[in-house]
């Protein structure tokens, strides 16, 4: 199960760098006029707005690619515990502690991400089968940690 769990997650996060470097393209494009023939302070406004997003679309993309690394490391730990890489199964859903992401679908529940700097993550350190998964506004039954 934990490899169809990764596997689904790394999916998600192959498709989100793919859909930034389409981004990309576009803005790369968009920025692209020619500065000589381009008279309307409009249409340099566009450029530079263009330019900006760019650059923030690529420090994204850069920061998705190492999170994407770092997911396949954790790929082949098993854990017993909850710890970085580790996946925690309840009655309702998936949890992955180590990134945050957008939920994904899997098996009729979901996969949610959480990140180290999250409150969910230091409280639930150290937990194992049986204990309570303490998040935000809600306790649900660990039933597997893998």
């Amino acid at each position: 199960m934990r490899e169809k769990i990764f596997n689904a997650i790394i999916a998600s996060q192959e498709n989100l760098i793919k859909n930034l470097e389409k981004s990309l393209e576009l803005f790369n494009s968009t920025s692209d006029l020619d500065e000589e023939s381009t008279i309307d302070l409009d249409d340099k406004s566009h450029q530079v707005n263009a330019q900006d997003r760019y650059n923030q679309t690529l420090k994204k993309l850069n920061m998705e690619k190492d999170d994407l690394v770092n997911i396949h490391a954790f790929a082949n730990n098993d854990c017993s515990e909850i710890k970085e890489g580790a996946i925690v199964e309840t009655e309702e859903d998936y949890f992955f502690f180590g990134y945050a992401f957008q939920p994904i679908a899997f098996n009729d529940k979901k996969i949610l991400g959480v990140a180290p700097n999250a409150q969910a993550y230091q409280v639930n350190l150290n937990k194992k089968v049986g204990d309570k998964l303490e998040l935000v506004n809600k306790e649900l039954e660990i039933k597997k940690v893998f």
